[in-house]
C-alpha cells in the first residue's frame, strides 16, 4: 500500500509544481496541497505514521520528531529524479528537523536536507536510507549523542559531528559520500562502525575519533602524505593521496590490509576528477584494474562494495518514475484516450 501510494503521488507530482503531501495513517490516507506545512503536518501526525513527500523544494520552517514517523521522500539526486526532481528541505537559519527521544524508531528515506538534522537526548534506532545531509549533528553540547543510528547510502556534505556531546554508540554508516571529516570529539569513547564509504578529503586530528572503526573504505585526499586519526582503527581501507603514499600511524590502530597509493583517480574510479568534492555525474565504481577490486572483507572496497551497495540514482523506493510518456489516442465519443507509458527502478 505504501508503494502504491508512493507511485500515484509522483505521476500527480512531476515537478515543483502542483506538489502534494500524502500521509498514511492507519490505512487512510490524507492530502495536503501545501507542502510548506510540513511542521503542521507532523506535529498532528500520529505514532507509525507514513508522510510521503514530493519531490521539488519545501521551504517550511523548523519542526521536531517527537514520535514514531516514516517520512519518504522522491529522491536525492537530479539523475534519480527525472521526472520528479529532488526532495529538498530547502535550508533556513534555526529551521532544523530536531530528532527527540519519543521520536525514536523513526526512519527517513530519500529526502535532501539542506537544514541542519539534529538529534537530543535519548534518541535512539533512527534510520536514513538514500539521503542527503547540509549538516549532521548526533547530539548537542552536553547532551548524550543519538545511539543505535544506521545511515546507509547518504550524502554527508559538511562531515558528521557530535557537537561536543557524549560520542555516539552503535552507529553504523554504510556505503556513504562522506565530505568535510568526521569528528566525534575526544572526551569519550564512540561505539561506530564506517565502512564502504567514500571519505573525501581524509581529515586528522589528535585525539579524535576515538573507538571508531574504518572498514572497507576508500579515502581521497590532495596531499602526498597523512597523519591519521589517532585512537581509530583501520582495516582494509586504500588511502589514494596526490603524489605520495606516505601514512603516519602515530596513535592510530593499524588492523591490516590497509593501502596507499599515489596512482591517479582515474586508476582508481572509472570516472572521477576531484580528491574533494561529490560530484553525481562521475562514476564511482573502481576500474578493471584498481587496487581496490581485489582487497577488504567484501571483495572490494568503497560505495559498490558489501551488502548494500550504492544504488543507481540513489532513489528511496519501487515504484518511482524515471519516464513518463503521455501520449493522446483517438476519441471515443468524445472522450480522449490518454496512455502512460512509465519505467520504474526496482528496490
Amino acid at each position: 500500500m505504501k508503494h502504491l501510494t508512493l507511485f500515484t503521488l509522483l505521476l500527480a507530482a512531476p515537478a515543483a509544481h502542483g506538489q502534494v503531501i500524502t500521509k498514511l495513517s492507519n490505512g487512510t490516507s490524507t492530502f495536503y496541497y501545501d507542502v510548506n506545512e510540513l511542521p503542521t503536518i507532523i506535529n498532528n501526525a500520529s505514532d507509525n505514521d507514513t508522510i510521503v513527500l514530493p519531490g521539488g523544494p519545501i521551504a517550511c520552517g523548523g519542526f521536531t520528531i517527537d514520535k514514531r514517523l516514516t517520512l519518504i521522500g522522491a529522491g536525492i539526486l537530479n539523475n534519480g529524479t527525472p521526472v520528479t526532481n529532488p526532495t529538498l528541505l530547502v535550508y533556513g537559519f534555526g529551521q532544523e528537523m530536531n530528532i527527540q527521544a519519543p521520536g525514536s524508531n523513526s526512519s527517513f528515506h530519500g529526502i535532501y536536507f539542506g537544514r541542519g538534522v539534529k538529534f537530543f537526548g535519548g534518541v535512539s534506532n533512527i534510520s536514513f536510507t538514500r539521503c542527503t545531509f547540509n549538516s549532521f549533528l548526533l547530539g548537542q553540547f552536553g547532551m548524550t549523542a543519538g545511539s543505535n543510528v544506521v545511515v546507509q547510502q547518504c550524502v554527508f556534505e559538511s562531515g558528521i559531528s557530535s557537537g561536543g556531546s557524549n560520542a555516539p554508540q552503535n552507529l553504523l554508516v554504510e556505503n556513504c559520500v562522506i565530505a568535510e571529516g568526521i569528528n566525534f570529539g575526544q572526551n569519550s569513547i564512540a561505539s561506530a562502525i564506517v565502512t564502504q564509504c567514500l571519505i573525501l578529503p581524509v581529515t586528522s586530528s589528535n585525539n579524535i575519533n576515538p573507538g571508531i572503526q574504518f572498514r572497507n573504505n576508500i579515502f581521497l585526499r590532495n596531499t602526498p602524505a597523512i597523519a591519521l586519526n589517532t585512537a581509530s582503527s583501520y582495516y582494509d581501507n586504500l588511502f589514494v593521496l596526490n603524489g605520495g603514499s606516505n601514512l603516519n600511524w602515530t596513535n592510530a590502530i593499524d588492523g591490516g590490509g590497509n593501502i596507499a597509493t599515489q596512482l591517479t583517480l582515474n586508476s582508481i574510479f572509472v570516472n572521477v576528477n576531484s580528491y574533494t568534492e561529490f560530484n553525481e555525474n562521475s562514476d564511482y565504481h573502481l576500474t578493471p584494474g584498481s587496487p581496490g577490486l581485489a582487497m577488504g572483507s567484501n571483495g572490494q572496497v568503497g560505495l559498490y562494495g558489501g551488502p548494500s551497495p550504492w544504488k543507481e540514482g540513489a532513489i528511496p523506493f519501487n515504484p518511482h518514475w524515471v519516464s513518463l510518456s503521455p501520449s493522446l489516442g483517438t476519441t471515443n465519443g468524445g472522450t480522449i484516450n490518454v496512455s502512460f507509458t512509465g519505467a520504474a527502478q526496482e528496490n
